[in-house]
């Protein structure tokens, strides 16, 4: 007998999350699932629980390919309900940051049993999966960003002749390269100044942007020492590095 991916009691605390959720809502989160509802085989709580077991009852959990899809419809839930906690009325003494901590907690450790993680913008992951660069935090996506252009610095001064006699532009291509092979292609750089000096803008959409400022020298090497971050695609804020 295959192995359900997802157990019967992080099932069941989902099916707990529905009854917060309200059959509006909750239905909305399984929308575009690609999934149909059945006859519930657990017919106990709410009308948002029964809705719940409508489809889950009916989902062959052993599938890799069904239980992909309804990790993403815990996903939705986790955001809805996130919304819930924290707009309801909490203790005093407690934000409603802390009250969403704590619940958070509780279906971590659900997940965590049958081997996934969950980010801090609630993907649900294998654990130990890579995350993709629009799940790292600021610091970090800050931090690779300047990695990647040191690494491609350096490796220009082992090869001078990628850049000897070069102009700016195929310099800001082969730098461009080396962001572009880090971030999956969502990088920019601006349009050509002729100042000898570069910026690079990784990110897209409302995602962060890193934006580095890289000069160079007449004896056309990359110098890389620092970069400006900026939240807003459309409001850059970039500094002169050297």
């Amino acid at each position: 007998m295959a192995t359900d991916l997802v157990s019967g009691p992080t099932r069941a605390c989902m099916r707990e999350i529905s009854a917060q959720l309200g059959p509006s809502r909750l239905q909305s989160c399984w929308d575009g699932s690609g999934f149909t509802t059945g006859p519930p085989k657990d017919t106990s709580g709410a009308q948002s629980k029964r809705l719940f077991s409508s489809y889950a009852d009916h989902i062959t959990w052993s599938d890799p390919e069904q239980v992909a899809r309804a990790l993403g419809v815990f996903e939705r839930m986790l955001r809805v309900y996130r919304t819930v906690v924290e707009s309801s009325h909490y203790p005093e003494g407690e934000t409603s940051q802390q009250r969403w901590a704590k619940r958070l907690k509780e279906v971590r450790r659900e997940l965590e049993y049958d081997g996934y993680q969950i980010t801090e913008s609630l993907r649900i992951l294998k654990a130990g999966d890579s995350r993709p660069d629009h799940e790292m935090s600021d610091a970090q996506l800050y931090a690779e960003a300047l990695r990647v252009l040191r690494h491609a610095r350096n490796q220009m001064e082992r090869l001078p002749s990628t850049t000897q006699d070069k102009g700016e532009e195929s310099i800001r291509d082969v730098l461009l390269v080396a962001l572009g092979a880090a971030f999956a292609g969502r990088c920019t750089a601006e349009s050509l100044n002729g100042a000898g000096k570069l910026t690079f803008c990784c990110g897209s959409g409302t995602a962060t942007c890193w934006w580095a400022s890289v000069r160079y020298g007449p004896a056309r090497r990359s110098f890389v020492r620092g970069a400006s971050r900026s939240s807003s695609a459309t409001s850059p804020v970039t500094t002169d590095t050297q």
